[in-house]
């Protein structure tokens, strides 16, 4: 079958690892329901896009958060950017080969009362929609270096930046009401900036400020992680050789900052779980690393041994903080891109962060996120 991947003895390829519990929702029918969960956690859901087999249509599941049920909740073959709001909305584009442009749509999850809301035209670009978690802003890259916002009760666009940075991508925080993105200052400068979404007439900044480098041009993009406290943003770039990592608390405008050599190590889309005080990023190597937080020295821990033409992306912590969400693309021989979707288990043990278990929901998935709280 097509889309059923070798797992490159996947076993060798994590550090520190007990128990691996491996599941695959996509490998055998073109709808699939895993067996019913003994003891998997129901608190923590996750929705990923991914094509069922034997055929390249985009279907949307949900799962638990170690994948013990996994089911198709929407086959109409759309691509999602973000989570799901609370309530269950998702936000998509579809494309009209007639008028060769894309429209915005919001439906439910399963893709029952789907509304058409606006249309690509000379003036802007639909691109990569993030829905907020009260579905009340839709978000989007409009071309061209600029960022609009959707209201969803004025029926409205605003544009909220003309500098996006390229390869940026903005976030909503968990509850919906601030938006995070990194700006192009000028050549050598960037601005990682918030803003408050609940009056776009008067775009209310909350916080912003500037930083000498660049982001990196990763195939992934360069997004802005929250802690679900609503308060603290982590985000990386470079300057001078080094990889820098910020960790910002947005209300009292305190930050901590880790750099480490570009060369030796690389780092992109820090994820920090401050329950668990760990930072975990994606490295040059493809690999995921891990800093312990709570202790006062700067090694750092490898997490994965990624083979050739492999590397994780996306990470994101559960909303409870206990899992790690990552996406897993490689190529084998002839090329071909396969992408997983995984969930792990970190914690320390004697103060080192390392991979307790691994859990694997899906070797056929494009995006995914766990589901708003």
């Amino acid at each position: 079958m097509k889309n059923v991947k070798t797992y490159k003895n996947i076993i060798s390829r994590i550090f520190g690892m007990g128990i691996i519990l491996l599941f695959s929702a996509l490998n055998s029918c073109d709808f699939c329901t895993a067996p019913t969960s003994n003891g998997g956690d129901f608190e923590n859901i996750l929705i990923f896009s991914g094509k069922s087999a034997n055929t390249n249509q985009n279907v949307l599941f949900s799962s638990t958060a170690l994948g013990s049920e996994i089911k198709a909740v929407n086959n109409k073959s759309i691509e999602i950017y973000s989570s799901p709001s609370m309530n269950s909305k998702i936000a998509y584009t579809k494309f009209d080969g007639f008028s060769a442009s894309n429209s915005l749509y919001i439906s439910d999850l399963d893709g029952g009362n789907e509304t058409f809301l606006i249309k690509e035209s000379g003036l802007f670009q639909i691109l990569n929609p993030i829905i907020s978690a009260d579905a009340k802003k839709i978000c989007f890259n409009g071309g061209f270096n600029r960022l609009l916002i959707y209201d969803m009760q004025k029926s409205s666009i605003n544009q909220i930046s003309s500098k996006l940075a390229t390869n940026a991508y903005p976030t909503f925080s968990p509850d919906g009401k601030k938006l995070a993105f990194i700006e192009n200052d000028n050549s050598n400068m960037i601005k990682i900036k918030v803003i408050d979404t609940d009056n776009l007439d008067l775009i209310n900044i909350f916080y912003d400020n500037v930083y000498d480098g660049f982001l990196k041009s990763s195939e992934i993009g360069n997004f802005v992680n929250w802690n679900y406290d609503n308060k603290r943003i982590a985000f990386s770039f470079s300057n001078n050789g080094r990889d820098i990592i910020k960790i910002i608390n947005i209300e009292t405008r305190s930050e901590q900052s880790f750099d480490y050599s570009s060369d030796n190590i690389g780092i992109e889309n820090p994820a920090v779980n401050f329950s668990k005080n760990i930072l975990v990023f994606k490295a040059n190597d493809g690999n995921l690393w891990a800093r312990n937080l709570a202790e006062n020295d700067s090694r750092l821990f490898q997490l994965t041994v990624a083979v050739s033409n492999e590397f994780y992306y996306n990470l994101g912590w559960s909303p409870d903080e206990k899992y790690l969400l990552a996406g897993n693309s490689y190529k084998d021989a002839s090329n071909f891109e396969y992408k997983d979707l995984v969930v792990f288990d970190i914690d320390k043990e004697n103060s080192i962060p390392k991979t307790e278990n691994l859990y694997l929901i899906s070797n056929n998935a494009n995006n995914g996120f766990w589901k708003s709280k």
